[in-house]
């Protein structure tokens, strides 16, 4: 598991944000107590016709909490949720997985691609910056 450092927003300023290579799973802690997380994934591997971005979710709906999207070859997609809903309250952390196009919630299919051409760019941003 690759731990990612998140880029830091604050409103009305600019930030540098970094493109991490994907690893099959990599964690991101949020060190606010309540803040939007927003992930970024472009996969850049070619090979694979599709790919499932998995963010872990927390809370009383368990696996029902977790969050799949599709990302298709050569696409960037974004997802922005709210870090109480998708951080461990042990770790602070939110876990990202980069799976098969047939994982499903309750079933995870392991990446047989390149994962390092997969990148992932996570922000972390005060509540409320996209409301």
């Amino acid at each position: 598991m690759a731990n990612v450092t998140a880029s830091e927003l604050t409103r009305n300023e600019w930030a540098v944000v970094t493109a991490n290579d994907g690893a099959a799973s990599q964690t991101v802690v949020y060190d606010r107590g309540d803040e939007d997380i927003h992930v970024i994934i472009n996969n850049g591997d070619a090979a694979d016709a599709a790919i499932i971005v998995r963010a872990n979710g927390f809370g009383a709906g368990g696996d029902a909490n977790d969050y799949l999207t599709v990302v298709t070859a050569g696409a960037e997609v974004a997802f922005v949720g709210e870090s109480n809903k998708y951080k461990d309250p042990d770790t602070q952390a939110v876990t990202i997985e980069i799976l098969e196009s047939s994982s499903t919630i309750t079933s995870s299919v392991t990446f047989s691609g390149t994962v390092s051409l997969v990148k992932v760019k996570v922000i972390e941003s005060p509540k409320g910056v996209t409301n």
